[in-house]
């Protein structure tokens, strides 16, 4: 999914012969084309973009290359290599002293963090933004999406609806709408959850589509609305093993394939159900992805139950997990106070390991 114009600039540049012009435009392309499904030619404008930065020793194109390897490996679900990246992008931060540098890096290093749970994360949020907020323009919209991130987690994103509405009504409204509809059906306000969905909005695809749709789909699926749950697990299906990413860092939603459980679930579509929940259970373990491995594990448990009796399901070894998965899920959610989760996981307990729920 190249733009022929973007392409032939590009193409020009390099028979120019210039490297920093063939950087630029490279820096361009990659911006231009900064949405899910060109993450193969992204990955070839960072390799790119490194192999210049390397020639010339230009810092800004050393940074701009390793930077958006970073990010693409975050995309790629791989947030241990993306925080490696960033590791070894440090000493040409360091000596650029750009202050945007710092700030690019340091955010991503955090939206890391906070996927992988780390302590005190509100606290880390407030303490970039102090760093950051009267020299970034974006510093205010990542503090709200980063607090919104450890609201979710927390399971106190019900308690940002005011917030949020106020967000929907600046410059980016149509990105905050499906955080909105989250928050309400949290709240317990299903009505308002439902017509915020339903507004005629249409989000361009970006590097804000693939987390905007993933909220909009914890929210479909919430709400039990069926087309919308269909019509977003064949538009998700293809990043089947990505992680969603806000903006150029700001914040990770979580695992796609979780996502696509979760919709599969709501759909009543069980063995599909189980076999992406399974695989979004191994991912947050490998990446160390806590809040995910929680989640993913309580709605691998639901998938189970619903399966109902042992012997409607192919794999009876499976079911037997159950029991495990809820505790496991359980010990993570308590140590990290993952107060919705707790109560959630407490449900599926009751419910017990073979008998269909309700």
């Amino acid at each position: 999914m190249q733009s022929p114009t973007v392409t032939s600039t590009t193409e020009l540049a390099i028979q120019h012969g210039d490297p920093m012009l063939t950087a630029e435009v490279l820096h361009a392309e990659f911006v231009c084309l900064w949405e899910p499904a060109t993450l193969e030619r992204r990955e070839q404008i960072a390799r790119d973009l490194g192999r210049l930065g390397r020639a010339t020793g230009d810092s800004q194109i050393e940074f701009l290359g390793g930077f958006f390897a970073a990010i693409c490996l975050v995309e790629r679900g791989d947030l241990p290599g993306g925080l490696a990246r960033l590791h070894e992008l440090q000493p040409v931060v360091e000596s650029a002293k750009n202050a945007c540098y710092e700030f690019l890096s340091e955010r991503l290093q955090l939206t890391i963090d906070l996927t992988r749970c780390v302590p005190d994360a509100q606290l880390r949020v407030d303490e970039f933004f102090a760093r950051f907020g009267s020299t970034e323009f974006d510093a205010d919209a990542t503090w709200m999406v980063q607090t919104a991130v450890v609201s979710y987690q927390a399971g106190t994103m019900g308690q940002m609806s005011q917030a949020l509405q106020a967000m929907t009504t600046g410059a980016q409204s149509r990105l905050w709408t499906a955080g909105l509809a989250l928050a309400l059906l949290w709240s317990g306000d299903r009505e308002s959850a439902e017509a915020v969905l339903d507004r005629p909005e249409e989000i361009t695809r970006n590097y804000f589509w693939l987390a905007v749709s993933q909220t909009r789909a914890d929210t479909a699926a919430g709400l039990s609305r069926q087309d919308d749950c269909r019509q977003l697990f064949d538009d998700l299906l293809e990043y089947r093993g990505r992680v969603g990413i806000t903006g150029a860092g700001s914040a990770c939603f979580g695992l796609v394939s979780r996502t696509l459980g979760v919709l599969a679930l709501a759909l009543d579509e069980i063995p599909i159900a189980i076999d992406l929940l399974t695989e979004a259970v191994e991912h947050a373990d490998r990446i160390g992805a806590i809040f995910e491995a929680v989640t993913s594990r309580r709605c691998l448990a639901t998938a189970l139950q619903s399966a109902g009796q042992v012997e409607q399901v192919e794999q009876v070894e499976q079911v037997e997990q159950i029991p495990v998965l809820l505790s496991d899920a359980l010990a993570m959610a308590e140590k990290h106070d993952f107060a919705r989760e707790i109560t959630l996981i407490h449900e599926r307990l009751a419910i017990g390991p073979t008998a269909k729920p309700s």
